[in-house]
């Protein structure tokens, strides 16, 4: 069992020549030439992971950034496998860094995190100027912060 944007799905491996990726409602089937290894399940997933967070994230990035933005370019995004961030932003160099663990909780709660990591590209510094600019855009900014920190182990890549 593992979480898709917040949900239960389950796992069905099967063999097969190449490796493919099928999900749909609360299942992912995955095929894989050596689906008995746990090592080659596990990269499979991983790589599964972040083709799926650069497709979803992809587009939610560029639109948000557009809503925010005053004309400025549209930040590099970036996919990571980091357990203790969920996203990291390097301003100068307009580089939004998202954990593919991001994927794992629900799509309102990937909205703050995309916020906030954007917000990162006018304040650096977690002050009063940054929070304002991300509660204009995302009000719930509280309840989505409680819900990572709550759900934190939930929302996991590995055990």
């Amino acid at each position: 069992m593992f979480y898709i944007d917040g949900l239960p799905h389950t796992l069905h491996l099967s063999a097969g020549p190449r490796h493919k990726a099928v999900r749909s409602e609360g299942r992912l089937d995955l095929t894989l030439p050596r689906p008995n290894s746990p090592e080659a399940v596990r990269k499979a997933m991983l790589a599964f992971y972040k083709a799926e967070a650069l497709a979803m994230f992809g587009p939610r990035l560029r639109a948000w950034a557009l809503h925010m933005s005053e004309d400025q370019p549209f930040p590099k995004l970036e996919i990571s496998f980091a357990r203790q961030r969920w996203g990291s932003c390097l301003s100068r160099a307009r580089r939004v860094r998202l954990s593919a663990r991001l994927l794992t909780v629900p799509p309102p709660i990937q909205d703050y995190v995309l916020v906030h990591e954007l917000a990162h590209l006018k304040y650096m510094s977690h002050g009063p100027r940054f929070w304002g600019r991300v509660e204009a855009f995302f009000p719930d900014r509280r309840q989505a912060e409680h819900a990572l920190k709550t759900h934190q182990n939930l929302w996991c890549l590995e055990p």
